[in-house]
């Protein structure tokens, strides 16, 4: 029974998960007012959506599977795997919050967990329709992480297995931003950006040295698996751009809900 019980709470987790960003995906096209007043309908026609076209995940892909990725009302296409990834996003994302809650992580720790984990969540759905994020937001999840930090310090670093603003983390925080800057003007702003600066010193403050390394790995291996793969499908090795903050946050929530074993992978460091 208690296994049956912790089955159908990941379930809802992902569900749960899903439909943020299912809704994230209405709020970043259409805007605050129109995705909470007007309801679902057809990009195309403007036809209201049947219940059974908006089930998070399962509809975008059985319509890109099953229906060439056109619309169940007036068969025009429309863009089916932003839909599919954003959700499948936010699905992953439920999944590893119950994990960690299932971990042990206490109910506080869960709920200033929540609110950066949203922000984030929203800017990963923006840049996988937009490729490019909202920059106040990036003051927001800075400012959520830092606080916690001020106000509730055991519990930072009960979630990031780090204390506060130790001389680590300002250096991660400051060698990972120069890298990325670096990096920028050596692409000449191609696939980064000033927001991914940013994000990526927020990770140094959140994990120190060691957990910005591990966590921007996991992002990258990540970024490239689904980028080739992409490439593949769409048959287009030039010029594809690949939206990088999904990849950023879930290495972030990666590392965050397994520190334990990343942290195995590279033994003799002193991490708190």
């Amino acid at each position: 029974m208690i296994f049956l019980f912790e089955i159908l709470s990941a379930l809802f987790a992902i569900i749960l998960g899903a439909s943020f960003t299912s809704y994230f995906s209405v709020l970043t096209n259409r805007g605050f007012k129109k995705s909470l007043v007007d309801p679902s309908y057809c990009d195309n026609c403007n036809k209201k959506l049947q219940p059974w076209w908006m089930i998070p995940i399962l509809s975008p892909l059985a319509a890109v599977i099953f229906h060439g990725s056109k619309s169940f009302c007036c068969n025009k296409k429309i863009n089916f795997g932003k839909y599919f990834f954003s959700e499948l996003l936010g699905g992953i994302t439920g999944f590893l919050m119950f994990v960690l809650w299932w971990n042990g992580l206490s109910e506080l720790s869960m709920l200033l967990l929540l609110w950066p984990v949203l922000v984030f969540l929203y800017m990963g759905t923006e840049d996988i329709w937009h490729l490019e994020i909202t920059s106040a937001l990036l003051i927001v999840l800075g400012g959520l992480v830092v606080l916690t930090g001020l106000l509730f310090p055991a519990w930072f670093t009960e979630i990031y297995g780090h204390v506060f603003l130790t001389l680590d983390t300002l250096y991660a925080a400051l060698v990972g931003a120069i890298i990325v800057v670096a990096l920028i003007v050596l692409s000449r702003g191609k696939g980064l950006g000033s927001g991914d600066v940013f994000i990526v010193a927020i990770m140094g403050i959140c994990f120190g040295g060691k957990g910005l390394f591990l966590s921007a790995q996991l992002a990258v291996w990540m970024g490239t698996i689904i980028g080739i793969a992409y490439a593949i499908v769409k048959r287009k090795f030039r010029g594809l751009i690949v939206p990088l903050v999904p990849f950023l946050f879930l290495g972030w929530l990666l590392f965050l809900t397994f520190k334990e074993f990343w942290l195995q992978l590279l033994p003799g460091f002193s991490y708190i």
